[in-house]
C-alpha cells in the first residue's frame, strides 16, 4: 500500500509472488514502486496460505 503524507491510501501494488513455501523479495523493488507513486509512506502485508506462521 502507498501512501501520502496524510496517510490516505494513493496506490496498492502486488510487488512479488511466491510458491506454497517460497518467495524472494527484492527492497530495492520496493522502494523503486514508492518513487514511482510519490508516496510518503508504504505498508508492506504479507499472507501464510497454508495458515500456519512457522
Amino acid at each position: 500500500l502507498f501512501l501520502d503524507n496524510q496517510h490516505r491510501m494513493i496506490a496498492h501494488e502486488t510487488l512479488f509472488t511466491g510458491t506454497i513455501n517460497h518467495t524472494q523479495v527484492h527492497p530495492r523493488e520496493v522502494v523503486k514502486a514508492g518513487l514511482k507513486h510519490n508516496c510518503a509512506a508504504v505498508i508492506v502485508a504479507h499472507c501464510h496460505p497454508s495458515g500456519e506462521a512457522e
